[in-house]
């Protein structure tokens, strides 16, 4: 590690049918692969979701991930 890398923090949590990574506090991407008739090597039935961090004065400069609540 060269003095002038810094630390990054990353979470991978797998589940049946995809995954989801953190990293740091900028990024959560989830990656789903999509039900499908088709064999897996003859269709891309996949989904990837990225959620960023926004800054903004009103945040106070404070990196914030949008959250969305289920109904």
């Amino acid at each position: 590690m060269s003095a002038w890398s810094s630390e990054s923090e990353s979470l991978l949590v797998t589940f049946d049918h995809g995954y989801v990574r953190a990293n740091d506090i900028e990024t959560v991407t989830i990656h789903q692969s999509l039900p499908s008739d088709a064999a897996s090597w003859k269709s891309l039935t996949e989904q990837v979701t990225v959620f960023s961090s926004s800054i903004s004065t009103m945040s106070h400069c404070d990196r914030i991930l949008p959250v969305q609540k289920g109904e």
